[in-house]
């Protein structure tokens, strides 16, 4: 699952959170409410390519949703470890995973 436009700070994303871990359904990323990608499909941009100190926020929070994405399939030769906390909200206070997600395989993409 990823999360998207979420703001932290609300009763509705610990709803969420809660509804999910007893689901047993893992949270790959967040993504902030950002007005950064308004202004990124105003100018035809992506938020990786807009200014650091503009988006350094937005970019940090793809981090986890990039490694997963990277990661082999379950059951493929495996290269290396996903990073510490990947597939875990930023922040690191919300539930842990319950559940193993692998990244879609070419045949399921196609």
């Amino acid at each position: 699952m990823i999360a998207n436009r979420i703001r932290r700070n609300t009763l509705i994303y610990q709803a969420l959170i809660r509804f999910l871990h007893t689901l047993g359904i893992p949270i790959v990323a967040t993504l902030r409410d950002s007005q950064n990608y308004v202004r990124a499909a105003e100018f035809g941009l992506g938020v990786h390519e807009m200014k650091t100190y503009v988006a350094q926020d937005d970019v940090e929070q793809w981090e986890p949703l990039i490694a997963w994405l990277a990661r082999p399939p379950t059951g493929a030769p495996s290269t290396g470890t996903a990073p510490a906390g990947a597939g875990q909200p930023p922040g690191g206070a919300d539930p842990p995973q319950t559940a193993e997600v692998s990244p879609p395989t070419a045949e399921a993409v196609a």
